[in-house]
């Protein structure tokens, strides 16, 4: 049983990979290149808002766990380093978020972060961030989430 759901699972992640791919091969490219269009941060809907995470970036589990997931189903979009440019990935407009800009992470509270890995950006067909919430736990989605907090810190230690 617990197989089965794997390959589910998987089967999910690897088609919703290859919606993602074939949009971008469909035309989105084809729209002007803006290397630097920083969305804005609507307000999470209210049974989000005042979301905290349980989880903080010291938790050696949570955050090992949250890499694993992070390799499994985001580094493709976000990158292995985080700053929004995966395979492929690197021409979407507006590009998948940057993990390693301090300022944009700052304004993601946790509501809003959870919020969008667990619903995506299905108001926004322009926006390729599937949701996860079907796939990943709640508690899942918060490992994952800690783990791509610690890109900013990683990204501002190199700057210094």
């Amino acid at each position: 049983m617990e197989a089965r759901q794997r390959n589910r699972t998987q089967a999910f992640a690897t088609g919703v990979m290859l919606a993602l791919l074939a949009g971008a091969a469909a035309g989105w490219l084809a729209r002007p290149l803006v290397s630097n269009a920083r969305p804005k941060l609507e307000p999470p809907p209210a049974r989000y808002a005042n979301l905290k995470n349980p989880y903080s970036l010291t938790d050696e589990a949570a955050l090992a766990e949250g890499e694993k997931i992070y390799n499994r189903y985001c580094w493709l979009c976000h990158g292995a380093t985080g700053n929004g440019v995966g395979p492929g990935m690197a021409d979407i407009v507006p590009p998948p978020t940057d993990f390693t800009d301090k300022d944009r992470v700052s304004r993601m509270n946790d509501g809003y972060w959870f919020w969008r890995v667990k619903e995506g950006f299905p108001e926004d067909l322009t926006r390729l961030m599937p949701a996860w919430g079907k796939v990943l736990t709640d508690d899942q989605i918060w490992k994952v989430i800690t783990y791509e907090m610690t890109f900013a810190q990683k990204a501002e230690s190199q700057r210094k």
